[in-house]
């Protein structure tokens, strides 16, 4: 007997999220006890209406048949076409139900969509099944506007969906290894909480529950402030070289050639050739001595542009 196969949706957030249940005051903060509980993931209504690139059918007369082929946006030979799912019609070509009076009922205005994995049967609504993959709120759908970024659900495929938390665990791991090789060190732990926006003057334990907190719920925000931190380290430097600032044959460290003069990154391996050095620094941009001299590189540049101001 063959495997009945459905067309799988996963439509906005799969699980529920966590609240706190309890009675609250006229302020909205919480009064007596309370406790953690599951709320229902909810549900996405979206219009029952899109605009699609195809290509229609005619007929001998040369009015729409009913009938399209969806095309990828802009391709030659197409044209927008503006699609309605319709129960009591057998076209989503909306110019065809109105050229035939096929009008909406209440009950097509919008579509209804429950959160979590969503699945229709193909042979029992063929046409809802073909909406779906067409409309430009569908992420995969092959023929919508690709100024059309927002959408509400994708797709399921098992492997694809693997591999995206295969990648999203790994986004965890790094995020949190990132935390915990700052821990032992009180300075590096503070160049982290600034580079990620938190308050580095609180206490280490709290700065670290903070981190970890970051790390875990929302890691690729972590990391990419990482990311942009590094970036600007990189912009800093090239600045200061454009404007000569930097000493790179300095053995095993980088020289400031201002009037107050100094080293501003010690502790470069000796191994680190001077055309390889601005490389270390960026790599090692939250070591706490680099995080301060970048600082001392930014304030020079501040004097070297204000005096060519």
């Amino acid at each position: 007997m063959a495997i009945k196969k459905y067309y799988t949706i996963k439509v906005g957030r799969f699980d529920g999220q966590e609240v706190e249940i309890g009675h609250v005051d006229k302020l909205g903060i919480p009064k007596g006890p309370t406790a953690k509980a599951i709320a229902p993931p909810g549900n996405s209504v979206i219009p029952n209406y899109s605009r699609i690139w195809g290509k229609r059918e005619l007929t001998k007369e040369g009015k729409p048949s009913g009938k399209f082929k969806p095309m990828v946006w802009g391709d030659d030979g197409g044209e927008v076409i503006e699609i309605r799912y319709l129960k009591k019609c057998k076209s989503l070509d909306k110019l065809y139900q109105d050229l035939n009076g096929i009008k909406p009922g209440e009950e097509d205005a919008d579509i209804d969509l429950m959160h979590g994995l969503f699945d229709i049967d193909p042979e029992i609504e063929p046409m809802l099944v073909e909406m779906l993959k067409l409309h430009s709120y569908n992420e995969d759908s092959p023929c919508k506007d690709p100024s059309q970024v927002f959408s509400v659900y994708h797709e399921y495929d098992e492997k694809k969906e693997a591999t995206l938390v295969i990648k999203k665990d790994k986004t965890l791991v790094n995020a949190m290894n990132q935390v915990f090789e700052a821990e032992e060190n009180t300075e590096q732990l503070r160049v982290l909480a600034k580079v990620c926006g938190l308050d580095d003057r609180k206490q280490n334990n709290v700065l670290l529950t903070e981190l970890l907190m970051l790390a875990k719920n929302q890691p690729e925000k972590f990391l990419e402030n990482r990311a942009w931190y590094q970036q600007q380290v990189q912009n800093v430097l090239l600045r200061a070289v454009d404007f000569g600032l930097l000493d790179l044959e300095a053995y095993g460290k980088i020289n400031l050639l201002t009037s107050s003069g100094g080293t501003v990154v010690p502790n470069i391996p000796q191994n680190i050739k001077p055309e390889k050095k601005l490389e270390y620094v960026i790599e090692n941009a939250f070591d706490p001595a680099i995080f301060d001299g970048i600082e001392r590189i930014k304030e020079a540049i501040n004097e070297k542009e204000l005096a060519l101001a």
